[in-house]
């Protein structure tokens, strides 16, 4: 290899050094994606879960609201019978019927899906059968 006069191969190293710096941004930018990707299926995923859990609280207060007693009286008996939500098929009980206080009954309803267990403890006044209000605490 001739070098000319007053070339000693500085480009070289210069082109080196831009290279392996160029590789190391690529690399860790690379790897940041992938957590990023990684979090975001996690998360997608909760949700999927979440939303399938509340769907089997949804199916226990309507079928307390068409009144199918034999149904919601099953204690601690998994009583889903749709079809999966969001590719997952929750479980849905009622756990706990509270009848101690003569103006309401307390319903405590238990859907899980995955890791996500929602708790909801639905109240039905006497006087307004077609109404519940409800209290909801979830854990992921």
């Amino acid at each position: 290899m001739n070098l000319r006069k007053g070339q000693k191969g500085q480009a070289l190293i210069l082109a080196l050094i831009m290279l392996v710096f160029g590789s190391l941004v690529v690399i860790s930018l690379l790897a940041y994606l992938d957590a990023s990707i990684r979090s975001q299926a996690k998360a997608e995923d909760r949700m999927e879960h979440y939303y399938s859990a509340d769907a089997g609280v949804e199916f226990i207060t309507a079928a307390l609201l068409v009144r199918d007693d034999a149904l919601v009286t099953q204690l601690d008996v998994d009583l889903w019978s749709g079809d999966p939500v969001n590719g997952h098929t929750p479980t849905a009980m009622v756990t706990d019927i509270d009848e101690s206080n003569p103006g309401y009954k307390d319903y405590t309803v238990v859907a899980s899906s995955g890791n996500t267990t929602i708790t909801a403890v639905l109240r039905q006044y006497r006087w307004l059968t077609s109404t519940f209000v409800e209290t909801r605490s979830w854990e992921s």
